[in-house]
C-alpha cells in the first residue's frame, strides 16, 4: 500500500528524472564544444573537472559548477582516431584499427551531452550554431575544436589514384588509405620512390617526411635500397621550420648516407595515376614538371572548414581569430578556440593542444567567473620526428620557431637533435597509452608536463 511520503517521493523521482531527460535533450548548452577530436574531447573533459573542482569563486558565491548535460558536444563522426598513430601505421608498427575508438564510447553521458551531428554553420552574434539537418543549437560559451579539412581535391587525380588498389599511390592522411601504405612499401623493390609535402597550413606538418625517412629505413634494411631512388619534393623552402631540426635532419641524410634528394618550393600539382607520373608547380617561376614513379606518397592540401572561414569568427586565413596568449576570441568574448581550426601561429600539431587545453580552460573558467584571463599560451608545440625503426628526433618548440626541449636542458647526452630510441619509444608505445588512458578518457594529460597540471594566478 502506498503512503503519502512514498507517493511524494515517487513523484518527485519522476520529476527529477524528467528534468534530468529534458536536460540531456537540450538544444541550450552553457558550454558547447564544436568537435569531438583530439581537441574536443580532452578540453570538454578539463573544462568539467575545471568547474566541478572551482565550483564557488566567483565573488557572488553562485555555484558555477556544470551540470550533466550543460556542456555539449557536437561532431557528426562515428570514430574518433588518435591520428599521431597514423605514422606508425603508414610503417608498419599499427593499424587504423588500434587507433579507433566509437567516438560515442569517449563522451560520457554523466558529463556531456553528445549531438552526432555535423555543423552547417556558425552565428556568434546570436550566440548559436546550425547543424547539417537544421537543428539549432544555442550557448552561453563555445569552445571551437573542429580541427582542418584536408582537401584531396584540391590535387588533380588524387582521389583516383588512392582508390585505385592497383595504383601505387599512398598517403597516411585519412584513416580510409593508411593502412595501404605499408603493403606498398613491402613491394617496391626498385624505381622511383616519391615523397611530397604541399606549401601552407598542414597538421603535422614532420608527418610527410616521418614515413619517408621509415620507408628509406625499410628499404636499407631489406637490401633494397640500392635499387630505389628516393626523392622529398615540398613547397616549403627548408626542410623543417625550426632551424635546430631542419640542420639536424640534412646531417642525418649527408652524414648517415641516406642520399634523399630534397627538392624545396616544388609542389604536387597533379597524379597522373595510369601514367604512374606526378606533376609539380614551381613556386619561384610557377614552371610545371613530371616526375614518373614506382611509388608515389602524396599529403593533400589543407584549410580551414568552410563553415568557419565563412563565419563572423574568421581570421583573414578563415581560421577562428583568436589572442595567441589567451585563446580567446577576438571578436567575441564568450568563444574561445583551440586546436588546428584556431589561428594560433604555431605548428598544428597534438603536442600543441595538451598546452593549448589548460590555457583555454583557466582562461574560460576566469572568464565565467568575473576573473582577469591570466593563463597565458607561449606557442609551445612538438613534432617527434621519426627517422627510422628505433630512432627519433625529438622536437619541441615555442613562437617564432625558439626551442623548448624537455630532455635537452637537462644533460648534453639528451640532445634532441640526435635520434634516439627512447624517444622512438615515447612516440610509438608511451604516447599512445597516455592518450587513450588520460587524454581523451579524463582530461588529465598535460603534454610536456605529464600529470601534472599547470597552476595559474586567480585575480
Amino acid at each position: 500500500m502506498l503512503t503519502l511520503n512514498s507517493t511524494i517521493k515517487s513523484v518527485t523521482g519522476s520529476f527529477q528524472s524528467a528534468s534530468m531527460l529534458a536536460r540531456f535533450a537540450s538544444t541550450h548548452h552553457k558550454v558547447l564544444v564544436v568537435g569531438g577530436g583530439s581537441a574536443g574531447i580532452s578540453v570538454a573533459h578539463q573544462i568539467y573537472n575545471k568547474f566541478s573542482k572551482y565550483r564557488f569563486a566567483n565573488d557572488q558565491g553562485k555555484d558555477t559548477s556544470l551540470k550533466p548535460g550543460e556542456i555539449g558536444i557536437v561532431d557528426g563522426a562515428k570514430y574518433h582516431y588518435y591520428q599521431p598513430g597514423w605514422t606508425l601505421t603508414g610503417a608498419g608498427l599499427s593499424s587504423v584499427a588500434k587507433t579507433r575508438r566509437e567516438l560515442a564510447s569517449l563522451v560520457p553521458a554523466d558529463k556531456f551531452k553528445l549531438h552526432p551531428e555535423f555543423v552547417k554553420s556558425l552565428h556568434p552574434r546570436e550566440n548559436k550554431i546550425v547543424t547539417q539537418s537544421g537543428q539549432e543549437i544555442s550557448y552561453d560559451y563555445l569552445v571551437m575544436a573542429a580541427g582542418i579539412y584536408t582537401d584531396f581535391g584540391r590535387i588533380k587525380g588524387l582521389t583516383e589514384a588512392l582508390d585505385d588498389p592497383n595504383t601505387p599511390v599512398v598517403t597516411i592522411y585519412s584513416e580510409k588509405y593508411a593502412d595501404a601504405v605499408y603493403p606498398w612499401i613491402e613491394k617496391t623493390k626498385s624505381g622511383n620512390a616519391i615523397f611530397t609535402q604541399p606549401s601552407g597550413v598542414l597538421k603535422c606538418a614532420g608527418a610527410p617526411q616521418k614515413i619517408m625517412w621509415m620507408a628509406e629505413d625499410y628499404w636499407r634494411r631489406h637490401k633494397v635500397r640500392s635499387n630505389i631512388d628516393v626523392s622529398f619534393y615540398t613547397g616549403m623552402p627548408t626542410l623543417f621550420s625550426v632551424k635546430r631540426y631542419s640542420d639536424a635532419l640534412l646531417r642525418q641524410n649527408e652524414q648517415l648516407h641516406r642520399n634523399v634528394k630534397i627538392n624545396y618550393k616544388d609542389e604536387l600539382v597533379e597524379v597522373k595515376g595510369s601514367e604512374r607520373k606526378a606533376v609539380f608547380k614551381n613556386l619561384n617561376d610557377g614552371s610545371l614538371f613530371e616526375r614518373p614513379f614506382d611509388l608515389l606518397h602524396a599529403v593533400p592540401s589543407m584549410r580551414s572548414h568552410e563553415f568557419i572561414a565563412k563565419s563572423d569568427l574568421a581570421d583573414k586565413s578563415g581560421f577562428v581569430a583568436v589572442d595567441q596568449s589567451t585563446t580567446q576570441s577576438t571578436k567575441f568574448p564568450n568563444v574561445f578556440a583551440i586546436g588546428d581550426c584556431s589561428g594560433l601561429p604555431t605548428s598544428k600539431t597534438y603536442a600543441a593542444i595538451t598546452a593549448q587545453a589548460p590555457v583555454m580552460v583557466h582562461n574560460l573558467w576566469s572568464f565565467v567567473n568575473g576573473k582577469n584571463l591570466t593563463a597565458s599560451y607561449n606557442g609551445y608545440t612538438s613534432c617527434p620526428l621519426l627517422t627510422g625503426y628505433g630512432k627519433l628526433i625529438l622536437a619541441e618548440f615555442l613562437y617564432k620557431q625558439e626551442p623548448k626541449e624537455s630532455f635537452g636542458r637537462f644533460s648534453r647526452f639528451l640532445d634532441q637533435t640526435v635520434p634516439r630510441r627512447m624517444f622512438y619509444h615515447l612516440k610509438k608505445d608511451f604516447f599512445p597509452f597516455v592518450y587513450w588512458n588520460f587524454a581523451v578518457r579524463n582530461g588529465k594529460w598535460y603534454g610536456s608536463r605529464g600529470l601534472i597540471p599547470p597552476h595559474f594566478p586567480v585575480n
